[in-house]
């Protein structure tokens, strides 16, 4: 993967997909780490004013402050931001939701909003007016909606982890309801053909998939 990404973004031309014409929705999204912006991504497809805001000086997150230069140049990074930025997103940098600007203006400015932020502590859950479960803010688990209308989470704010695939993952997954709540159409989430991850299996399950595991006993390692 990361070989048809280099390739591709050393064509000099990256892939840019085709958006959609302007729908005239805005989106605030807070929090320009890789979820944050994967769902630009997305919602930019649809049609859909995206503004990003983060509090550091360059848009990335833990892509770029959490992960090494030798496991992630920071070049590659920048060209990949650029890409969103072609597709028309706004960011708005060394900016904090909930300090230097009111999250209640936020939501009278913009459509919808996505809280992207990585970790929340509970004074800046509560500076953005977001309910938490714990440690984390309580959202629906199929929709990422959470409990205030138009207000969407995803990626360490909801779930903590390091894995950046799964960051990105939710950023695609939340731009999906995001734009069904701006068509006013009912927000029930992807709705995936297929599932290949394998869950618990039960008895029945179980011993049919036994029927072809071979019948050689057990090997356990030989002793010191």
């Amino acid at each position: 993967k990361r070989f048809v990404a280099d390739v591709d973004l050393g064509a000099g031309r990256p892939y840019l997909p085709e958006c959609k014409a302007p729908t005239g929705k805005k989106v605030a999204i807070v929090g320009a780490g890789p979820t944050g912006l994967s769902t630009a991504y997305y919602l930019l497809q649809d049609g859909h004013e995206c503004t990003v805001f983060d509090d550091h000086d360059k848009a990335g997150g833990m892509l770029r402050y959490g992960v090494k230069e030798d496991d992630l140049p920071r070049g590659v990074l920048d060209l990949e931001v650029a890409i969103i930025l072609t597709l028309g997103a706004r960011f708005k940098l060394n900016t904090t939701i909930g300090k230097d600007i009111p999250m209640a203006d936020i939501m009278r400015r913009f459509d919808a909003v996505v809280l992207a932020t990585g970790r929340l502590d509970a004074a800046k859950a509560a500076a953005l007016g977001a309910e938490m479960n714990g440690p984390v803010i309580k959202i629906d688990q199929t929709t990422f909606e959470s409990a205030a209308k138009g207000v969407f989470a995803g990626g360490e704010a909801v779930h903590h982890g390091r894995l950046a695939v799964r960051a990105v993952g939710h950023g695609k997954a939340i731009a999906c309801s995001v734009n069904q709540f701006l068509s006013g159409a009912a927000v029930v989430g992807r709705r995936l053909p297929f599932n290949s991850a394998i869950g618990k299996v039960d008895g029945d399950e179980l011993k049919e998939f036994l029927k072809d595991a071979d019948r050689s006993p057990r090997v356990s390692p030989a002793g010191d």
